[in-house]
């Protein structure tokens, strides 16, 4: 098969993961709300609030911002809509929460983190916690903690914490308010670090406002899937207790991931995978093996890469820069090594996967077989590796029509009846 250019690909250009021209986080202004002054809710944990979103907003967010956000998508808005327009229950009071934290790749060096919870307007004093793990997003504001710039964490929000849930989400090292530390894109140790101390922070912060934690959910979208696995991972080898899992369109091997990508890229991929893979390397050589960028990208694309992962360069400005081809864009020793794996880079990658352990968490994992981003046979891998292992992973399909955003919405229609059934 001929392979494809990027200049082909540009034509068929589709938008980053999370936030696209004409969605109602693309409207919002990028400026935070204004908050109010924060308050300690435990040693190291500090949280504001921010506003209450109504009814009418949270359901907006399912027809109007739905409808938005699947614009190009071959899957049919009207369908997620009809099923999620009713969703919203109850308003939902938004915290914006900063906590300190560490990065586990330079010695525990202290770090700030930051994020949301997202609380029901509901008499309730006891509640179960979704804790949502964010996907890939090229500006640093696109996360939870700035809630009108991230419409998959809205949606997140008027499905899960509009019926009774307590949503909170890390923005990740680097993003959102967490500015002492680089990007941290795909850096397994950290990631799984701002997520543990982000729930650790968030029922800290129900607690200051009179509120007991139940039941514990985790889910992500995409990297936020690859995230949630290793999170998820995490807590049950520290004994905490997960009530059930979830992921949608989640890149389980990014080694895998990645590689077929170098190898055997396809008509119908998303142009802005290229940015997640320049990203996760540039990311590398930040967080724990400095000059690993420009050993393997070629130095005439090195300064527009550096410029995109800090921030400076947006995804259309950066997309311009690249090359004819992908083969042109690494050297040619690294798209070498890829086959024996020879290089460090493959090793950690591999070591870095996240679904062959026998997972006791009842966990879903969401695909769709048309997605842009994550290859069917990417997605399948944790459940084939549970029926091996005996153990309860299911794999749901989205439908034939399902790519990447549609997958997720899809899983939303689903995922708090499924919940709800461990509550009973």
């Amino acid at each position: 098969m001929k392979r494809p250019t990027v200049a082909l690909l540009l034509a068929l250009l589709v938008t980053p993961p999370v936030l696209a021209k004409g969605t109602l986080a693309a409207k919002k202004s990028a400026i935070p709300a204004p908050v109010s002054t924060l308050k300690e809710a435990a040693p190291g944990i500090r949280y504001a609030y921010v506003e209450t979103y109504d009814l009418a907003r949270l359901r907006g967010i399912l027809t109007t911002g739905l409808r938005a956000f699947l614009t190009g998508s071959p899957y049919p808005a009207e369908e997620l809509v009809d099923k999620l327009k009713d969703v919203p229950q109850v308003p939902v009071r938004i915290y914006r929460v900063e906590y300190d934290s560490m990065i586990p790749e330079q010695g525990n060096k202290p770090v700030l983190g930051t994020g949301l919870v997202a609380i029901p307007v509901t008499p309730t004093k006891t509640l179960p916690i979704v804790s949502y793990q964010h996907g890939t997003v090229f500006g640093r504001e696109e996360v939870p903690s700035m809630l009108a710039n991230s419409y998959e964490t809205m949606a997140s929000v008027a499905v899960f914490a509009s019926q009774g849930f307590v949503v909170t989400g890390a923005d990740y090292f680097g993003l959102g308010g967490s500015t002492q530390a680089p990007n941290s894109y795909g850096v397994p140790g950290s990631t799984e670090q701002a997520c543990l101390d982000m729930l650790k922070a968030a029922r800290a912060v129900m607690k200051a406002e009179g509120l007991t934690p139940s039941q514990l959910f985790v889910n992500g979208w995409s990297q936020g899937g690859y995230n949630t696995l290793r999170f998820l991972k995490r807590l049950e080898m520290a004994g905490e207790p997960v009530t059930a899992a979830s992921t949608a369109s989640a890149p389980t091997d990014v080694h895998l991931w990645i590689g077929r990508l170098l190898t055997n890229p396809q008509p119908g991929d998303a142009i802005w995978l290229v940015g997640c893979a320049s990203n996760l390397m540039m990311a590398a050589d930040s967080y724990s093996a400095p000059g690993f960028a420009a050993s393997v990208i070629r130095p005439e694309y090195m300064d527009s890469a550096r410029r995109f992962y800090t921030f400076q360069m947006s995804w259309p400005e950066y997309a311009k820069t690249l090359p004819a081809t992908l083969q042109d864009y690494f050297k040619p020793e690294f798209l070498a090594s890829f086959r024996y794996g020879t290089n460090p880079f493959w090793e950690k990658l591999d070591a870095s996967e996240n679904y062959r352990w026998a997972v006791q968490t009842p966990l879903r994992n969401y695909y769709g077989e048309a997605d842009e981003a994550i290859p069917v046979d990417i997605a399948l891998m944790p459940s084939r590796v549970a029926k091996l292992l005996g153990t309860g992973t299911t794999a749901v399909s989205a439908g034939p029509k399902a790519d990447h955003r549609a997958t997720y919405l899809y899983s939303l229609t689903e995922l708090p009846a499924w919940y709800r059934s461990f509550m009973k």
